[in-house]
């Protein structure tokens, strides 16, 4: 491949609004540059080039212009063009997110090299909108029927299961070893696993109901439901074989003072426990309501600053992001995702819309960051790590190394920036509490 000299001549450049997002690109490169790049790339092929009658190195220049050509200018035009551009947006105020798309490119000899580019770019808000948001999130209440769950999950995290060794009939409230089977017709694929089932007084409703009443050893063909079924894909119940192999009672322990001390390093007491397991709940139903703030601010945000283009690219991205991780949290692989959303239009759009707030949210912070001078140090992210790293151990030390420096450090950096910007945001907003017992939603990745 024919290799242009680093490109020292003035290139003239001159840019013109497409749309929001979008910018074309004019770029001149002298025809003196064009000239010496064309006969440094002959030089060098003539040093090797082999043409019949010729021996290498002594092939006229007339006929090695009109054998090489085309090779020639096809990639001296591609040099200087990647090149002249990359010094043409040196001196250019723009953002680029996108790759961009070359438009009349010709290249000749003793004539400047013209062209032009659509390139796609951080969108121009001339003022971020953000004052006197108003946003509604509900109180960080934590009811005492909220501990009390927290306790019965303590119980149960505890409980043990004894074999039954009195009896082999199942009977309602014991908790059943099952081998499970399925697929053994002709053609049909094997998937075998082993379950355990908890058979509770509701298990009337249960597919694991025919279990009631039979023998350990016995076999019994049991109808659930398939797992993660996609749209459009067969969702009927499948039959599997379910050979019972072991039954079990359930040992709950009592919620005593025993108890509170196994699960609890600081408690004496149930109560004890009990007024830690509040003080826990109400730490995450703060940080929960704070995200939930920031989430619902961008939101706002976005609406105060009504008919902004987000660009192509960014949006793009943001989605697929969001539709791999819902995917992904129903138990599919990520490579369905497109598929998956595709037969999903209702999901695609809420999808769609997401990512609109989340990518136009980011762009209205940075701008605002931009706009009232929003800066993060060195020191401060050092700060920062250092407060993160404080309960991590043996850990820190590679978050450290991480970010020491580098493009992790600088993203660290921005995402430092974006939570000031946010900051800020609220400062001004008008937040307000609603009903005590209102449910805090989980907030986005985002908030």
């Amino acid at each position: 491949m024919t290799k242009v000299e680093s490109l020292d001549q003035q290139v003239d450049c001159s840019i013109e609004r497409v749309d929001p997002v979008h910018v074309r690109i004019r770029v001149i490169v002298p025809a003196s540059a064009v000239d010496a790049a064309v006969q440094q790339a002959f030089a060098r092929i003539a040093r090797s080039a082999r043409v019949p009658g010729f021996r290498p190195g002594r092939v006229p220049k007339p006929i090695l212009e009109k054998q090489f050509w085309p090779v020639v200018r096809a990639e001296v035009e591609k040099e200087l063009v990647s090149e002249s551009f990359e010094k043409a947006l040196q001196g250019c105020d723009l953002r680029l997110t996108g790759d961009f798309h070359l438009e009349q490119v010709s290249l000749n000899l003793g004539e400047p090299l013209s062209y032009s580019a659509i390139v796609e770019v951080w969108p121009e808000i001339e003022r971020v909108q953000f004052e006197g948001l108003e946003v509604e999130v509900p109180r960080a209440v934590v009811t005492e029927d909220r501990v009390e769950a927290v306790l019965l999950e303590l119980q149960e995290r505890h409980t043990k299961l004894v074999p039954i060794l009195d009896r082999d009939t199942v009977q309602v409230g014991d908790v059943v070893e099952l081998s499970m089977e399925q697929g053994a017709g002709p053609g049909a694929r094997e998937r075998n696993r082993r379950e355990l089932v908890w058979l509770k007084e509701s298990v009337a409703e249960s597919p694991f109901a025919p279990l009631i009443g039979k023998r350990v050893g016995e076999r019994v063909e049991i109808e659930l439901p398939q797992e993660s079924a996609s749209p459009g894909t067969d969702s009927s119940p499948k039959v599997w074989r379910a050979r019972i192999d072991k039954v079990f009672a359930r040992e709950v322990p009592p919620l005593d003072q025993d108890f509170a001390r196994t699960v609890s390093s600081t408690a004496e007491t149930v109560e004890d426990l009990r007024a830690q397991i509040r003080q826990e709940l109400e730490v995450r139903a703060e940080r929960q309501r704070a995200a939930l703030v920031r989430s619902r601010l961008r939101k706002a945000l976005v609406d105060a600053n009504p008919g902004l283009v987000v660009p192509p690219s960014l949006l793009r991205l943001e989605r697929d992001q969001l539709a791999r991780s819902y995917v992904m949290s129903l138990g599919l692989a990520e490579a369905r995702a497109e598929e998956f959303v595709r037969r999903n239009p209702a999901l695609a759009e809420r999808l769609e819309d997401e990512a609109y707030v989340r990518t136009a949210s980011e762009i209205l912070l940075a701008t605002l960051a931009q706009q009232q001078a929003i800066t993060v140090s060195d020191a401060e992210v050092d700060e920062f790590l250092d407060r993160s790293v404080q309960e991590v151990g043996e850990e820190a030390a590679r978050i450290r190394a991480r970010y020491a420096e580098g493009e992790a450090r600088e993203r660290l950096r921005r995402e430092l920036v974006l939570q000031r910007a946010l900051e800020l945001v609220q400062r001004s907003a008008n937040v307000r509490d609603v009903s005590e017992d209102a449910q805090i939603a989980e907030p986005s990745r985002n908030g």
